[in-house]
């Protein structure tokens, strides 16, 4: 979150350096190119930044287990998003890693447990354990609550593949087409200056 306030004071501070060379009385049009390039850059990536903290910070997964009925809430910013999952139609369940915090021998890896459905699904049932001890206890503690001893390995289980919507496979197109551009109002814009 410190670093999407940080991109959005570098884009502030290039917004408002843009707008004074607008404002000029003698306009370098490189300066403004290479400003803008620098305020859409630092502008795209610092609101994905600041939500993606605050998500981290506010983010929380309830489960309410019994022996029929799983329920999971997710919790945020006082939005709600409950399922419910009937014990039936669970396959297995299993932890997995899904982050690390810290860095060298001094790291903690983050852990989730997962529910593997009949159907294909995986439906996550915790987030955010610490340490694979504290996993496989809450784990073992849930098989014995819902009745579910088989534990599917992660890796080797079947997931049903999502079809790919079409406007994602124009997206290179899209970039590699906006990068031309760029680089030809870029050298646009340093010859401008000199004429």
């Amino acid at each position: 979150m410190l670093t999407g306030l940080v991109f959005s004071g570098v884009a502030a501070f290039m917004a408002y350096n843009v707008w004074d060379e607008l404002h000029s009385p003698r306009i370098s049009y490189f300066a403004l190119m290479v400003q803008g390039m620098i305020l859409l850059g630092f502008g795209l990536f610092s609101p994905a930044l600041l939500l993606g903290g605050l998500y981290m910070r506010c983010n929380q997964l309830q489960l309410d287990a019994g022996p029929q009925v799983l329920v999971t809430t997710r919790r945020f910013l006082g939005f709600n998003h409950q399922r419910s999952i009937a014990v039936a139609d669970v396959e297995g369940m299993a932890e997995r890693i899904v982050g690390r915090m810290g860095q060298g021998v001094e790291s903690e890896l983050e852990y989730a447990i997962d529910a593997y459905m009949k159907d294909g699904q995986r439906i996550r049932l915790g987030d955010g354990i610490q340490g694979q001890q504290e996993a496989e206890l809450l784990l073992a503690h849930l098989q014995a609550l819902t009745g579910i001893e088989h534990r599917p390995d992660p890796a080797t289980y079947r997931l049903q593949r999502s079809i790919t919507p079409t406007w994602v496979l124009w997206l290179p197109v899209l970039f590699k087409s906006t990068g031309i551009l760029i680089f030809g109002l870029t050298i646009a814009a340093f010859l401008a200056d000199f004429w």
